[in-house]
């Protein structure tokens, strides 16, 4: 597999919800994004035992890097919004995005700022230093191809079939294929129409007898997959709707199946007035229900703020917000 190209790759600040930003804002024309990781502080416990005069250390706290990033000026407006961060030292969460959608996500604050040095056949250009504050987060970018470990049988009609056991481990293909006693391609789009409930332990999936196995056989199934889209959430009322049913549900459909969700914030924008509600999920885990439990006031517009949804490939929803206005 050849390398990865870093042209393509995108930082991005969040919004800051506790100061009512709604906005994801992009730094855009970089040059060059620094690294990103940790080093860990050493701890001297040398003593008068320690073995032919060597020193012995142990590991100390864990220090995240910080992040130096450079670009060219073209918007005097980006640079603007830059220069009143490093101003402000407020800590944000920010977000780099690799080409094959793999991200790091941390909590900064910027550091430094410089105006580059004008030159007469130079570029305006600038850079900025982000320190980073506590553990950063990788997510990967999930293969095309990905497998399950099912077990092959017959049932008592004697058709081939696959049960699937939970917990079904979704994984790279590449890194099973030397475990796998029989490898089968099952086409495009397989896991979506055959992916067992969650509140099932064994799911029985038909398929075309294979060759070399016998019933209970463990085998190790490949399937491709388009690659994933972006994790997003859409929602009724839809953002920004207004002369919105005072009566009405919230509610929020993610385009993945969620592993965990804080429960979203619903409050009255003028006030910041929370809003009571009861919640439910559907069996798949991608439609939340909202029930506000009395109606909402007239003519009020209100946010419902979703922050920290994962789904079960492990990636995290970008912090959402969406406003309507109730009818008069």
């Amino acid at each position: 597999m050849g390398a990865i190209r870093s042209i393509g790759t995108k930082l991005y600040k969040l919004p800051n919800v506790n100061l009512g930003e709604t906005e994801t804002l992009t730094i855009g024309n970089l040059t060059s994004i620094g690294a990103i990781g940790m080093e860990s502080e050493e701890i001297d416990v040398t003593d008068l035992d320690s073995a032919e005069d060597y020193r012995e250390y142990i590991a100390g706290a864990k220090t995240p890097t910080d992040m130096d990033i450079e670009g060219n000026v073209k918007d005097q407006t980006d640079l603007q919004k830059l220069l009143t961060l490093a101003d402000s030292r407020t800590v944000e969460t920010w977000r780099v995005v690799y080409p094959t959608g793999a991200t790091w996500e941390f909590h900064a604050y910027v550091k430094k700022f410089t105006d580059g040095e004008k030159t007469t056949d130079g570029l305006i250009t600038f850079s900025t230093g982000l320190r980073v504050t506590g553990k950063p987060t990788f997510t990967p970018s999930y293969s095309t191809l990905l497998a399950y470990t099912v077990r092959y049988y017959l049932d008592s009609s004697q058709n081939v079939a696959f049960a699937v056991e939970l917990p079904a481990t979704k994984y790279p293909a590449t890194t099973v294929i030397d475990e796998a006693k029989v490898t089968t391609d099952l086409g495009a789009g397989w896991i979506t129409s055959h992916q067992p409930p969650t509140h099932s332990n064994v799911q029985a999936v038909s398929y075309p007898t294979l060759s070399g196995v016998s019933s209970n056989d463990i085998v190790k199934v490949v399937y491709t997959e388009s690659p994933l889209d972006t994790l997003a959430v859409t929602s009724v009322p839809v953002d920004g709707a207004t002369g919105v049913v005072v009566s009405s549900n919230i509610v929020l459909t993610f385009n993945y199946e969620i592993a965990e969700c804080p429960d979203p914030v619903v409050m009255d924008d003028a006030t910041n007035t929370p809003v009571a509600y009861a919640s439910a999920w559907d069996t798949a885990n991608k439609v939340l229900t909202i029930n506000p439990t009395s109606s909402l006031s007239a003519s009020t517009k209100y946010l419902v703020i979703v922050q920290g949804a994962k789904d079960v490939y492990n990636r995290t929803l970008a912090n959402t917000i969406i406003d309507f206005t109730t009818a008069s």
